[in-house]
Protein backbone atom coordinates (compact mmCIF):
# COMPACT_ATOMS: atom_id res chain seq x y z
CA UNK A 1 0.00 0.00 0.00
CA UNK A 2 1.08 3.61 -0.44
CA UNK A 3 2.89 4.58 2.77
CA UNK A 4 4.04 8.13 2.01
CA UNK A 5 2.79 11.37 0.62
CA UNK A 6 2.09 11.31 -3.11
CA UNK A 7 3.77 13.67 -5.54
CA UNK A 8 1.61 14.36 -8.58
CA UNK A 9 3.22 16.91 -10.88
CA UNK A 10 4.06 17.72 -14.47
CA UNK A 11 7.73 17.31 -15.31
CA UNK A 12 7.78 18.83 -18.82
CA UNK A 13 6.23 18.53 -22.24
CA UNK A 14 2.97 17.23 -20.80
CA UNK A 15 4.64 14.32 -18.96
CA UNK A 16 3.15 13.80 -15.51
CA UNK A 17 4.94 12.04 -12.68
CA UNK A 18 3.21 10.37 -9.77
CA UNK A 19 5.68 9.26 -7.08
CA UNK A 20 5.24 7.56 -3.72
CA UNK A 21 6.77 4.99 -1.42
CA UNK A 22 5.02 1.65 -1.65
CA UNK A 23 4.92 -0.68 1.34
CA UNK A 24 4.54 -4.41 0.84
CA UNK A 25 4.51 -7.44 3.15
CA UNK A 26 7.54 -9.73 3.35
CA UNK A 27 8.60 -12.56 5.63
CA UNK A 28 10.84 -10.02 7.44
CA UNK A 29 8.13 -7.41 7.93
CA UNK A 30 7.24 -4.48 5.71
CA UNK A 31 9.34 -3.81 2.64
CA UNK A 32 9.46 -0.37 1.02
CA UNK A 33 10.42 1.05 -2.33
CA UNK A 34 10.01 4.14 -4.47
CA UNK A 35 7.47 3.96 -7.30
CA UNK A 36 7.37 6.58 -10.04
CA UNK A 37 4.68 6.46 -12.73
CA UNK A 38 5.02 8.66 -15.81
CA UNK A 39 2.04 9.36 -18.07
CA UNK A 40 1.21 11.86 -20.78
CA UNK A 41 0.45 12.48 -24.42
CA UNK A 42 4.13 12.70 -25.38
CA UNK A 43 4.75 9.14 -24.12
CA UNK A 44 3.81 6.15 -26.24
CA UNK A 45 3.09 4.11 -23.08
CA UNK A 46 2.96 4.76 -19.35
CA UNK A 47 6.32 4.16 -17.67
CA UNK A 48 6.69 2.53 -14.24
CA UNK A 49 10.01 2.88 -12.40
CA UNK A 50 10.54 0.71 -9.29
CA UNK A 51 13.51 1.99 -7.30
CA UNK A 52 15.28 0.11 -4.56
CA UNK A 53 16.01 2.48 -1.65
CA UNK A 54 18.54 2.22 1.17
CA UNK A 55 15.92 2.26 3.91
CA UNK A 56 14.59 -1.07 2.66
CA UNK A 57 16.46 -4.16 3.92
CA UNK A 58 18.16 -5.94 1.01
CA UNK A 59 16.39 -9.19 1.89
CA UNK A 60 13.03 -7.54 1.19
CA UNK A 61 13.88 -6.28 -2.30
CA UNK A 62 11.24 -4.41 -4.22
CA UNK A 63 12.05 -5.73 -7.67
CA UNK A 64 12.01 -9.38 -6.66
CA UNK A 65 8.27 -9.07 -6.01
CA UNK A 66 6.97 -7.33 -9.12
CA UNK A 67 3.81 -9.46 -9.61
CA UNK A 68 2.81 -8.86 -5.96
CA UNK A 69 3.51 -5.14 -6.32
CA UNK A 70 1.41 -4.96 -9.48
CA UNK A 71 -1.56 -6.36 -7.52
CA UNK A 72 -1.00 -3.75 -4.79
CA UNK A 73 -0.73 -0.96 -7.37
CA UNK A 74 -3.86 -2.15 -9.16
CA UNK A 75 -5.77 -1.89 -5.88
CA UNK A 76 -4.21 1.36 -4.63
CA UNK A 77 -4.64 3.13 -7.98
CA UNK A 78 -8.15 1.67 -8.44
CA UNK A 79 -7.38 0.19 -11.85
CA UNK A 80 -9.99 -2.07 -13.40
CA UNK A 81 -8.19 -5.01 -14.96
CA UNK A 82 -4.50 -5.64 -15.56
CA UNK A 83 -4.27 -3.95 -18.96
CA UNK A 84 -3.27 -0.50 -17.66
CA UNK A 85 -0.26 -2.07 -15.93
CA UNK A 86 0.78 -4.69 -18.50
CA UNK A 87 0.63 -2.14 -21.34
CA UNK A 88 3.27 0.02 -19.65
CA UNK A 89 7.05 0.00 -19.77
CA UNK A 90 8.48 -1.26 -16.47
CA UNK A 91 11.99 -0.71 -15.13
CA UNK A 92 13.93 -1.63 -12.02
CA UNK A 93 16.21 1.24 -10.92
CA UNK A 94 19.32 0.75 -8.80
CA UNK A 95 22.17 2.99 -7.74
CA UNK A 96 23.98 4.67 -4.85
CA UNK A 97 20.52 5.48 -3.40
CA UNK A 98 19.72 1.75 -3.19
CA UNK A 99 22.39 0.24 -0.98
CA UNK A 100 24.85 1.34 1.69
CA UNK A 101 27.60 -0.56 -0.13
CA UNK A 102 28.98 0.89 -3.37
CA UNK A 103 27.52 -1.16 -6.20
CA UNK A 104 28.39 1.41 -8.86
CA UNK A 105 26.45 4.04 -10.78
CA UNK A 106 22.70 4.13 -11.30
CA UNK A 107 21.32 1.62 -13.78
CA UNK A 108 18.04 0.31 -15.13
CA UNK A 109 16.77 -3.18 -15.91
CA UNK A 110 13.65 -3.86 -17.96
CA UNK A 111 10.80 -5.71 -16.26
CA UNK A 112 8.60 -7.74 -18.64
CA UNK A 113 5.34 -7.55 -16.66
CA UNK A 114 2.70 -9.80 -18.14
CA UNK A 115 -0.68 -11.36 -17.35
CA UNK A 116 -1.19 -15.10 -17.59
CA UNK A 117 -3.84 -17.43 -16.22
CA UNK A 118 -5.42 -14.73 -14.08
CA UNK A 119 -2.25 -13.39 -12.47
CA UNK A 120 0.62 -10.99 -13.09
CA UNK A 121 3.88 -12.55 -14.26
CA UNK A 122 7.49 -11.38 -14.44
CA UNK A 123 9.68 -13.84 -16.33
CA UNK A 124 13.02 -12.80 -14.85
CA UNK A 125 14.91 -14.52 -17.67
CA UNK A 126 13.39 -11.94 -20.05
CA UNK A 127 14.76 -8.96 -18.09
CA UNK A 128 17.69 -7.07 -19.59
CA UNK A 129 20.07 -4.43 -18.34
CA UNK A 130 19.44 -1.16 -20.17
CA UNK A 131 22.62 0.11 -21.90
CA UNK A 132 23.84 3.49 -20.63
CA UNK A 133 22.91 5.38 -23.83
CA UNK A 134 19.33 4.04 -23.63
CA UNK A 135 19.21 4.80 -19.90
CA UNK A 136 20.24 8.40 -20.57
CA UNK A 137 17.56 8.67 -23.28
CA UNK A 138 14.99 7.31 -20.78
CA UNK A 139 16.05 9.88 -18.14
CA UNK A 140 15.68 12.70 -20.69
CA UNK A 141 12.36 11.44 -22.11
CA UNK A 142 10.85 11.37 -18.61
CA UNK A 143 12.78 14.34 -17.15
CA UNK A 144 13.57 11.85 -14.40
CA UNK A 145 14.44 13.75 -11.22
CA UNK A 146 17.21 12.49 -8.93
CA UNK A 147 15.98 9.80 -6.53
CA UNK A 148 17.31 11.68 -3.51
CA UNK A 149 15.28 14.75 -4.52
CA UNK A 150 12.08 12.72 -4.87
CA UNK A 151 12.60 10.95 -1.54
CA UNK A 152 13.20 14.29 0.18
CA UNK A 153 10.00 15.71 -1.33
CA UNK A 154 8.16 12.65 -0.02
CA UNK A 155 9.57 13.20 3.45
CA UNK A 156 11.64 10.01 3.24
CA UNK A 157 15.27 9.53 4.09
CA UNK A 158 17.33 7.69 1.50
Amino acid sequence: MIVSRVIDEETRDGVKMKAFVLGFPTFLGEGRGLVQIFTGRSLVRDVYILTEIKSNPMETGLVTRVPELAVILQQDLTLHGPEALTAGEWYAHYGPFSYYEDFGPASFTTIPLGWEEGRFTDPISDRRVVPEDEAEALRKRLSLPPVEQVLEALGEGS
